[in-house]
Formats: C-alpha cells, sequence, structure tokens
C-alpha cells in the first residue's frame, strides 16, 4: 500500500495521510500517484496538494522489522523517502522535499534543525537511560528555562539530567 499526505497549500502542514492502492503508483515519488489523488479526492490544488510519504521512513533512515520483531536499519537505505513519515499536524517542505515535525513555540528552545535526519536536535544529548536508582522509571522532558532535561520518577522524585556524568541526580 502507498501512503499520501494531503497538504494545505498556504503553510504546508499535513492535513491527514491516506492509502493508496500500489496499483496507482508507478513507483516511489511518481506524479501519477498525486495526481490520483488529487482526481480521485476532488482537490482543489488552489487549497491542498498531495505528497507521497513512506512508513518506514524516519530521520533519512528507512527501517524493517527483523525476524526477532525488533525495528533496525533496512540494508537498502535507498528505500528512505522524503525525511520522515508524514502525520497530521506535521509540515512538508517543498525546497528539501522532506516532512518534518514543526518547533513547537514552547519547550524547544534552543534546538536546531538537523537536515542531515530531517529532525530537531536538543542542545543537550537525549538522556542515556530514564531509570532512577531504585528502578523507577523517570518521566523527563525538556525544560527552556534550564536548557536541560528534567523529570520525575514514578515515587515522585524531581531529578535533572547531569550530561557530565550522564546521571540523574536530585
Amino acid at each position: 500500500m502507498a501512503h499520501f499526505a494531503k497538504i494545505r497549500t498556504s503553510d504546508d502542514r499535513v492535513i491527514e495521510v491516506i492509502v493508496v492502492c500500489n496499483s496507482e503508483v508507478p513507483s516511489n515519488g511518481h506524479p501519477a500517484g498525486e495526481e490520483y489523488c488529487q482526481r480521485i479526492f476532488k482537490t482543489n490544488p488552489d487549497e491542498y496538494y498531495w505528497k507521497q510519504t513512506s512508513y518506514n521512513t524516519f530521520q533519512k533512515k528507512h527501517w524493517t522489522v527483523n525476524s526477532e520483531g525488533e525495528r533496525v536499519e533496512s540494508a537498502d537505505q535507498t528505500k528512505a523517502f522524503r525525511g520522515n513519515y508524514a502525520g497530521k499536524g506535521m509540515f512538508y517542505d517543498q525546497t528539501k522535499d522532506i516532512f518534518y515535525v514543526g518547533r513547537a513555540v514552547t519547550g524547544m528552545q534552543g534546538w536546531t534543525f538537523n537536515d542531515s535526519k530531517a529532525a530537531w536536535e536538543p542542545p543537550v544529548d537525549y538522556p542515556t537511560t530514564d531509570v532512577w536508582t531504585n528502578g523507577d522509571l523517570i518521566y523527563f522532558k525538556w525544560d527552556d528555562a534550564t536548557q536541560g532535561w528534567t523529570g520525575r520518577t514514578d515515587d515522585g522524585v524531581e531529578v535533572r539530567w547531569d550530561s557530565a556524568t550522564l546521571g540523574w541526580v536530585e
């Protein structure tokens, strides 16, 4: 099955993603698939346009599932297509030919867009663990005020990520 994103012309925002039979799409990115969507869904081209998206592409890499059920990089990276699988609310960059998540107004101060991954990256690497010393899970998020990761354990202990020691501290 082929997946297509309906994109609003005014701001390049993805409105919805639909599935089309492979017989309507000669190959990935072939204009015939996008023209089919425009025609069959009677889309006004002044308001919306269609772009194919790859269900198995994330951060400009193609992924597959191995025999153990784990997600792994595909051996054939030529299948990676348009940066990321499109989702409602994402954006399409016509110049870079990629789908990407928009930058949040809050919660992402200092983050930069990495073109090679088609993704936003924080100024401090993600924590390498989400487990506290007693085994509790840590639910963490980016904190604009401290420009770092903060979290809370199952028991309510507030912690912050120390990127020098690569560990959580109270």
